[in-house]
């Protein structure tokens, strides 16, 4: 390969300078007590995980310093193993711009996510303190981007952002100065032929002032940048930047994708401050070259400070026509002449980093070189297989890496834990469906290596719309997850052929149901995965209920004892759909040019039709088409867009272009499954023709006509205008036998197979290469149901305020249930108005009677009625509402007591508050006077608050226990138990006195 050199004439002045701006590096102390993670250019966009992966708890703080130092904060204590999120409308802000800061005495692990709209997001970590940063990548020549710089010190900033160009000068820098506590925002935008960028704060005239820094990376044109082909990015990236130290001769990226629809553009930056030597080493995950010309590049020249960015294809050598995915490794070999050989200068420090992205889609994500470690945490957002989650696990050392995955939920509790095997010197590469299907939901993996490993992720959107890197974060070695307390069964559902990545594809909305100690349904996922979770121990059966599809195996037994059930795997293959009717059967031709944009709606009854679902490729499954599975109407061999309203019925759009040449076309329905294979019905002739004959009437039809009750064929007559001898009566569109009677008059002959189905039979007329006639809509009727059981057939009266819907089970004959519509099914009626109703089978339905139908005592008319058009519904099966008994809690009189020293036949009314439950609303209050020997008698009043609560008056006549009881009336009801009210004798003496000539009277 011909040498690559980047000079430039400015180069001694710029070296002088470029000293000189970051030769003030220091080594700053800790922003606070402990642990500070800092997250710079935060809005209402951002949330921020904070994880304690611990063995002791910690007290954390989060601080919310808005564009002017403004505070907002709060403090959580985080048990051992837990995580929290918060984001600014946590401290009740509405609106914010600015960095968040979060504090604690013991390391924690902290990262933030930014979620803009419904497509562009990224995954943020903290940036780290210092008077030099780096960022490794800021494409300002093909990009937007726009460096966030927080100062946490107690002094003023001067700092400035110098523009690094491709060969190693810079002639722009951003400057801005920052106050304590403040965050600015630096602009950088279309500067001419900029790679990356130093963020430096050194200045004689102040003091050194560590800031921390990130860059937001916007309509990124990866087209101009070398990947040729690639759209405008409307996805952003996150880069971080990181201290200007640490730097080593060899740095490597851990991942990179290529292939058909794959892009990954190459950065490598010279740290040093003379020209260097690199070799660029790209290896497949089995550790294996990727094939290319040019791999390794072992020639790369670059000037002091200069860098490449490069496609891979380009640096390589490579063909992107197949897809591979690995590490890519860069080494400063020093000065080397044209011939490989050193000229004395000797090896300095470089970086890297990639951009990767798809093609055909606007996502974009930037990785930068990550350490091999043994324990460290991934966190999980709780998104669905909306986003899928990749991961990358890189081993590099000269044995086997042994590991373990644990998944544990932000509350602490552990979920799962799968062990892994990354073998020498290689890389295993995957989803996270396919690696541990049930890390799903808002918690973090926690690793455990006996080797250190290298680990980055990528998550991105199922439509390959944005892309976002996810790295490791801290977890402590003496934390151990804690053990689980409940299990869950796990598995996937796969096409079983092979589909266009090599692999066979994850099936979604395949459901699956559970029995045992538990029972539950669920359906499969985006990724083809299935769960149940919080599970006892015990003996479980696992069964599909697949639709359209045929599942192998048919089921399993599952013993749960002492950990998950994982493996449950599962194969589908397709099942051929059927056809029965097309409506309509016939178009009249086209003659004119055709509308591209109007189309002939056409609807299909047939049975095993599929819910279409879009499959989409990402950078883990290899995939690189987008593709359809589910029902397609094929109409002359073209699919048409197609909608399936249920497994009987769908609707098709047929173009006016496929309507041009009179004939016959054959119709068909196809299932198409994900790995390319397909299954269609048999056809049925669709006739493209000329105007038809006119159809007016049809006479001589039986009445009535019941699905599945006629027996024998007969023959009616239809009437119109335009036949022939050769005109054909047709029925639901198919031919059937015609006598022509004269030009008006036709017979036709209707077959008992035409009438198996309830619902509106088209009857009309058809002459060759006529399309058929205006329909004449035959009813068939659905039958009459019948009633043979009622459970329960008597009901207690819901009486109170709260009282919930009463099931009420009927079984009988010819409940049924509409052959297009699933939800149209027969309805239970009571006196006459439909109820809701739970359609289980032609024999069984579940009623939901409202509690104000049954909340008097009465006989209720219940009956079913099948969906239109019926004749009648069925016979009405009774239904008996009785009171409920009372039931008295306490009794309420206030302080009442009887004066003994009444007159004789004295007497008072007192209130009573009776509280009690199923107080009907004709309930009476009684009493028993300790007076008399009377026994109970009515209350002189009972006032109904509710059925908890009733107000009685009743008389008080003298001192003693009174009991007082609450009836209902019948049907049922009855009197509840007694309870009792004490009236005490309280006499009150009077004492009349005269002291010093006045006259005292006292009451005692």
């Amino acid at each position: 390969m011909k040498e690559l050199i980047w000079r430039s004439p400015r180069w001694f002045a710029f070296r002088a300078i470029l000293l000189a701006l970051l030769s003030g590096g220091l080594s700053p102390e800790a922003f606070s007590q402990g642990f500070s993670y800092i997250f710079p250019g935060i809005t209402t966009n951002n949330d921020i995980t904070i994880g304690n992966i611990n063995p002791q708890q910690a007290t954390v703080t989060i601080n919310f310093y808005d564009s002017s130092g403004k505070l907002n904060s709060l403090s959580a204590d985080l048990a051992p193993g837990t995580q929290t999120r918060v984001n600014p409308n946590t401290v009740a802000l509405t609106t914010f711009s600015g960095s968040v800061v979060v504090n604690s005495p013991i390391q924690l692990a902290v990262s933030a996510d930014q979620f803009e709209g419904t497509t562009p997001f990224d995954f943020i970590f903290p940036s780290e303190l210092a008077s030099s940063l780096l960022i490794p990548f800021l494409p300002g020549d093909t990009a937007s981007a726009d460096v966030s710089v927080f100062n946490p010190g107690p002094n003023q900033a001067e700092v400035k952002v110098v523009l690094m160009q491709a060969d190693g000068t810079h002639t722009q820098t951003r400057t801005a100065t920052v106050n304590p506590l403040h965050t600015a925002t630096i602009n950088v935008s279309s500067a001419s032929n900029i790679s990356y960028a130093y963020v430096t704060t050194a200045n004689i005239l102040r003091p050194i002032t560590p800031v921390a820094a990130s860059a937001v990376i916007r309509n990124f044109n990866a087209a101009t940048a070398g990947a040729a082909g690639a759209l405008q990015r409307t996805d952003f990236a996150v880069v971080p930047a990181v201290p200007n130290t640490g730097f080593t001769k060899t740095t490597q990226i851990p991942f990179f994708a290529q292939g058909p629809d794959y892009f990954t553009l190459v950065q490598i930056v010279n740290l040093s401050n003379v020209q260097q030597t690199f070799s660029v080493t790209a290896r497949q995950a089995d550790g294996s070259l990727v094939p290319g010309t040019n791999n390794p590049a072992s020639n790369i020249v670059l000037s002091p400070y200069g860098s490449i960015r490069q496609e891979m294809a380009t640096m390589f050598g490579s063909t992107p026509t197949s897809f591979a995915t690995g590490t890519i490794t860069a080494t400063s070999q020093g000065t080397l002449d044209i011939h490989g050989n050193p000229t004395g200068a000797p090896a300095g420090l470089v970086t890297a980093a990639v951009a990767i992205g798809n093609l055909s889609e606007p996502s974009m994500a930037v990785l930068l070189p990550t350490p091999a470690q043994t324990n460290f945490a991934l966190q999980l957002r709780g998104t669905g297989r909306e986003v899928f989650t990749g991961l990358s696990l890189l081993n590099q050392n000269t044995n086997d890496a042994h590991a373990s995955l644990t998944f544990v939920l932000d509350q602490g509790t552990t979920l799962s834990t799968v062990p892994i095997t990354v073998p020498r010197s290689q890389e295993v590469i995957g989803t996270l469906a396919d690696l541990f299907p049930e890390a799903v939901g808002n918690g973090y993996i926690l690793v455990k290596s006996d080797l250190p490993i290298t680990v980055v992720g990528l998550d991105g959107r199922s439509d390959n719309s944005a892309l976002a890197a996810r790295i490791p974060v801290y977890a402590s070695a003496g934390f151990t997850a804690p053990p689980q307390q409940s299990y869950l069964v796990v598995g996937t559902v796969r096409d079983q052929n092979i589909g266009i990545n090599g692999q066979n594809i994850g099936v979604p909305d395949v459901a699956f149901g559970l029995s045992g100690p538990i029972e539950a349904t669920t359906a499969s996922d985006a990724a083809g995965t299935f769960m149940f979770r919080d599970l006892p121990p015990g003996r479980y059966t696992l069964t599909p209920l697949p639709v359209g599809y045929t599942v192998t195996p048919g089921g399993s037994t599952i013993v749960i004892t002492n950990d998950n059930s994982r493996g449950n795997d599962f194969a589908i293959g397709l099942t051929s759909p059927g056809i029965l009717t097309v409506n309509p059967a016939s178009a009249q031709l086209v003659s004119a040019s055709p509308s591209t944009t109007t189309n002939l709606p056409v609807q299909v009854q047939g049975s095993n039709f599929i819910q279409p679902t879009t499959f989409t490729g990402n950078i883990f499954t290899g995939n690189i088409n987008k593709f359809t599975t589910g029902s397609s109407f094929v109409f002359a061999d073209s699919q048409v867009p197609t909608s399936v309203s249920s497994p009987t019925f769908l609707t098709a759009a047929v173009p006016q272009t496929l309507l041009v040449t009179t004939g016959t076309v054959q119709v068909r329905v196809r299932n198409l499954g994900p790995s390319g294979d397909f299954a269609d019905s048999p056809p049925l002739p669709f006739t493209i023709g000329t105007a038809p004959p006119q159809l007016t009437s049809v006479t001589g039809v039986p009445n009535p006509l019941i699905a599945g009750h006629v027996s024998s064929a007969f023959t009616v007559t239809v009437n119109g205008s335009g036949f022939t001898p050769a005109t054909r009566v047709r029925v639901n569109f198919l031919d059937r036998p015609t006598t022509y009677v004269n030009q008006n008059q036709v017979m036709g002959t209707i077959l008992p197979g035409d009438l198996t189905l309830p619902g509106f039979v088209p009857i009309t007329v058809q002459n060759p290469n006529t399309v058929d006639s205006v329909p004449f809509q035959l009813a068939v009727l659905y039958p009459i149901p019948v009633i043979s059981q009622m459970s329960p057939s008597s009901l207690t009266a819901q009486v109170a305020l709260t009282a919930q819907p009463v099931p009420v089970m009927i079984t009988g004959v010819d409940f049924s249930q509409s052959p297009t519509n699933p939800l149209d099914t027969a309805v239970v009626q009571v006196n006459g108005t439909p109820v809701p109703t739970q359609y289980i089978s032609t024999t069984q339905l579940t009623a939901l009677i409202p509690p104000n139908f049954v909340a008097v005592p009465g006989v209720l008319q219940v009956a079913v009625a099948n969906p239109q058009p019926n004749l009648a519904a069925s016979n009405a099966a009774p239904l008996f509402v009785n009171n409920p008994v009372p039931v008295i809690m306490s009794i309420d009189a206030g302080n009442v007591s009887w004066n003994p020293n009444s007159p004789p036949n004295d007497f008072f009314n007192q209130q009573v508050v009776i509280t009690g439950q199923d107080f009907s609303p004709a309930a009476v209050a009684w009493v028993n006077l300790p007076c008399d020997n009377l026994g109970l008698r009515k209350a002189l009043s009972t006032m109904r608050n509710s059925s908890t609560q009733i107000i009685a008056t009743i008389p008080i006549r003298c001192a003693g226990t009174y009991s007082i009881a609450v009836g209902n009336p019948q049907p049922g009801g009855g009197l509840s138990a007694p309870a009792t009210l004490a009236v005490p004798s309280v006499s009150k003496d009077i004492a009349i006195g005269n002291k010093s000539g006045v006259l005292e009277i006292r009451l005692d």
